[in-house]
């Protein structure tokens, strides 16, 4: 009789914890932030720093630029170094949904990379404004002609969650610069190269370019559970390394989750 009560009493202890880590998991679940991917999503704050803007992972950031920009032979960027750039006039709203990095080739070119979760006000005038304050910059007058000025290129990336050109369009990349009434370049001195994310929806099979498979990696890469086969370059073994949340230390982890809960809270608001 009393071993019966006592395996009834393991019995609905047994039960008890069963239930009790049931409803662990699903609040855990039900808390914006909380992460259960195996891989960073790629538009949070901390993984778009993690991913293109840490020393370490400079490399990762090249290969983007060069197959986002299409830059081949003596174009092509081998080497790059991250700048400061004032801001003038951002406020925290912007920095809630514009990440941002500013940085220049080994050509001496300037190219701000930038992640827009979501459609600011005037964002046409916005892009034009912080291009043009790159481009200011980068100005010198020179010493022998007081009258000419030595510039450099100042490319614009912008990486977009939403839809900003035409909705009807399947074409999810766009690249622009000034042009007169004829179609003609007017200066190449400042490019826009802008990436709608929504638009992109090629499948593993469909990747046919490295261009191809950066936009599959980053759309995706919260939602894999492992690098896909067809992902075969050396930097995307990196990428999907640098991506993986298990490796993370306690510091880096509760960033990414403080990142996370800001996006999702985001979300719910759009």
């Amino acid at each position: 009789m009393n071993c019966n009560k006592k395996n009834k009493s393991v019995s609905l202890l047994s039960e008890k914890s069963l239930s009790l880590w049931i409803k662990l998991i699903v609040y855990h679940m039900c808390i914006p932030g909380i992460s259960l991917s195996r891989y960073i999503n790629f538009c949070t704050d901390f993984a778009f720093k993690k991913i293109f803007g840490t020393e370490t992972n400079k490399d990762l950031l090249i290969s983007f630029l060069n197959a986002a920009l299409k830059l081949e032979g003596c174009d092509v960027i081998k080497k790059a170094s991250y700048m400061q750039i004032d801001s003038p006039g951002v406020v925290k709203a912007d920095r809630d949904v514009v990440f941002d990095l500013y940085c220049e080739t080994n050509k001496g070119e300037n190219i701000i990379v930038e992640l827009q979760k979501a459609r600011p006000q005037n964002f046409s005038e916005r892009v034009l404004y912080f291009s043009s304050l790159a481009f200011q910059k980068s100005v010198k007058r020179s010493q022998e002609w007081p009258w000419k000025y030595k510039y450099v290129t100042v490319y614009t990336l912008s990486v977009l969650d939403f839809n900003h050109f035409d909705s009807d369009s399947d074409k999810y990349i766009f690249h622009t610069g000034f042009m007169d009434q004829y179609g003609q370049m007017f200066s190449d001195s400042i490019r826009y190269t802008f990436i709608e994310l929504p638009k992109f929806k090629k499948t593993e099979n469909d990747l046919d370019t490295l261009f191809d498979k950066w936009l599959f990696a980053i759309k995706n890469l919260h939602n894999l559970k492992e690098r896909p086969a067809v992902l075969t370059e050396d930097i995307f073994h990196k990428l999907f390394e640098v991506a993986e949340i298990s490796l993370y230390n306690p510091e880096d982890r509760t960033n990414y989750e403080e990142s996370l809960k800001n996006l999702r809270n985001h979300e719910q608001l759009s």
